[in-house]
């Protein structure tokens, strides 16, 4: 599947997920923005994002703040 095509698709799953889940705070929005922007401009990790923003996506029914602190953490340990 050409590159392109996959990062449409990852875009429209992570706006359906944050629709789905009402993760729709200005935290929410960025952290979204910002996987975007990564998995554009870094492809080579583009299921790592994918997966990890997929996997953390349910706890924001229950702390919306687990996102965003679940990320921080993820972004320091690298």
């Amino acid at each position: 599947m050409p590159s392109s095509l996959l990062l449409l698709l990852n875009i429209a799953t992570i706006t359906i997920i944050m629709i789905a889940t009402h993760c729709t705070t200005t935290t929410d929005a960025t952290i979204t923005i910002t996987l975007t922007t990564t998995i554009t401009t870094n492809t080579h990790h583009h299921y790592h994002l994918y997966h990890y923003h997929y996997y953390h996506h349910r706890r924001c029914q229950t702390d919306p703040t687990s996102l965003s602190s679940n990320l921080n953490r993820n972004e320091i340990m690298r």
